[in-house]
């Protein structure tokens, strides 16, 4: 696919070490997956590796198939006792295409470990963020059940804002949290 259309991607994430550095933790992993046409990724605080499957691979939740990429980021100079922050930032290469058969778009994030609490957050470009409030859904990775997670009172539509946050909280290991919408009108060309 050609690279036409890009969204801009930022995670960020405070860390502190709580064991002396090993073989196993002097790095982290960090991944994304897209349906879209590739997606670049990069460590702007740390050294870091970056890397990503040949073919796409299923992601489960009745989700087209997906690409995967990811950084390494070199943790090893970090202290026992040392806080630091993490930031990743991506650009999305035609990642936001409406699907040709539901019409829908979608962003989610995959759970890397039990967490307490999570952020998904989507900016529109102004005027054009959906009237309607998405669709939040939850699937364990590489199962076709998807299931509304029970209550969502963490979910904001910002009024003076073009964006939609969701803090899901009591996070599953391994299960995926997805934002799904759809604008009127949209069109899969």
């Amino acid at each position: 696919r050609d690279q036409v259309e890009c969204a801009l991607y930022t995670k960020v994430v405070d860390l502190m070490r709580k064991e002396n550095t090993t073989d196993s933790n002097e790095a982290l992993k960090f991944q994304f997956s897209s349906n879209g046409a590739d997606v670049e990724l990069r460590c702007a605080s740390h050294p870091y590796t970056a890397r990503g499957s040949v073919k796409r691979v299923e992601l489960g939740g009745k989700t087209k198939p997906v690409i995967i990429r990811e950084v390494l980021v070199d943790l090893k100079n970090i202290q026992k006792g040392e806080t630091v922050r993490v930031v990743i930032q991506g650009t999305i290469w035609n990642g936001f295409q409406a699907d040709a058969e539901t019409h829908k778009f979608w962003a989610g994030f995959l759970a890397p470990a039990d967490l307490s609490e999570g952020e998904l957050a989507v900016t529109f470009p102004q005027k054009l963020k959906p009237l309607e409030s998405p669709r939040l859904l939850k699937f364990q990775r590489l199962s076709p059940k998807v299931e509304v997670p029970l209550g969502t009172p963490n979910f904001y539509s910002l009024r003076d804002k073009p964006a939609w946050v969701w803090r899901p909280v009591d996070i599953q290991h391994d299960f995926v949290y997805k934002m799904e919408w759809e604008w009127p009108n949209s069109t899969t060309n």
